[in-house]
């Protein structure tokens, strides 16, 4: 991401959402059309992971609460998958703590987005872990 006079470049990236919450995909869907970037919407863990055998992405948003796998043993599926060490993966949740942060990090994530996130910060975040 660069600042060039009052326009902000933003990097491509193919991002991949795993959440169940209508409102955080329908938001997500929102603001990647606004930027014209690729994003594709999973509910669930085993949804992603058939996704990613099939599709690269550039970043991951995963939710750490989901219907079938939590976002802990989400990641760790995802980190087991031929190219899963080379994917961003960044933790979000509505249920969080004083120390979800440094938990999420500490388990592996690369980043982490309480929510609900910034409309205004989400692309502008996502850019600056693929720098």
């Amino acid at each position: 991401m660069t600042q060039m006079g009052s326009v902000l470049e933003i990097r491509p990236m193919a991002a991949l959402l795993v959440d169940d919450d209508p409102f955080t995909c329908d938001l997500c869907r929102l603001i990647f059309d606004h930027h014209e970037l690729p994003l594709a919407v999973k509910t669930n863990t085993l949804e992603a992971l058939a996704y990613l055998r099939e599709h690269a992405a550039d970043i991951i948003i995963l939710d750490l609460v989901l219907p079938d796998i939590d976002g802990y043993e989400s990641l760790d599926a995802i980190r087991r998958l031929p190219c899963g060490v080379r994917y961003k993966v960044v933790a979000t949740t509505a249920y969080y703590t004083l120390d979800t942060y440094q938990e999420v990090l500490q388990r592996g994530f690369d980043g982490y987005l309480p929510k609900p996130f910034s409309v205004n910060q989400l692309i502008p975040f996502l850019t600056s872990l693929l720098a």
